[in-house]
């Protein structure tokens, strides 16, 4: 799933630079998605904890709530 596809488009009448924006914060979010992904503690941790929320025992809130902490630090 694209970011940019989870994005509303949203313009009001006169609004010319709204793609221009969307791109910028659509970027944003790629390079963030990136960044986490590519982070020593998260690919560390990925394995495990997707074992866990798969076999039922972390929750899919929890499992994330991990893996942000992990890529804090």
């Amino acid at each position: 799933i694209s970011v940019r596809d989870e994005l509303p488009v949203v313009a009001s009448e006169g609004e010319h630079r709204g793609p221009e924006i969307l791109d910028g914060v659509v970027d944003l979010l790629d390079g963030l998605r990136e960044q986490f992904h590519a982070h020593a503690g998260v690919k560390a941790m990925l394995p495990s904890v997707l074992a866990r929320v798969s076999h039922g025992t972390l929750a899919p809130g929890a499992a994330a709530r991990e893996l942000l902490d992990a890529c804090r630090k």
